[in-house]
């Protein structure tokens, strides 16, 4: 987790858009754009990780039993950190976010 976390920082800004793709993947998972989400998005690495989950999605990764327990794993465990982090902190919202992210794919 802290290899992430030490990535959710303004000097980890992407120099690239997300691409439309994951864009209206986000949409259509309910994740509008709002301008959190696209302040989250800035960010390469959670860029990388929406991506990634975006990818596992649209090519049916989620169908079998264990990446479904994987899934809601990882969505438990962020959400715990949120819980001890505290609203407070702005690492918190890129947790959340995240979160957000997996649920729309289990």
């Amino acid at each position: 987790m802290s290899c992430i976390a030490n990535g959710f920082t303004d000097a980890h800004r992407s120099v690239y858009d997300t691409p439309f793709s994951v864009q209206r993947w986000l949409a259509d998972k309910g994740i509008k754009s709002t301008k959190a989400r696209k302040s989250k998005l800035r960010n390469r690495r959670m860029q990388q990780l929406v991506t990634t989950l975006a990818a596992f999605d649209t090519i049916g990764g989620c169908k079998s039993s264990e990446s479904l327990t994987a899934l809601s794993n990882l969505s438990d465990e962020l959400k715990e950190r949120v819980k001890r982090y505290g609203e407070q902190n702005s690492f918190v919202s890129y947790l959340s976010f995240l979160a957000r992210v997996v649920d729309t794919v289990k």
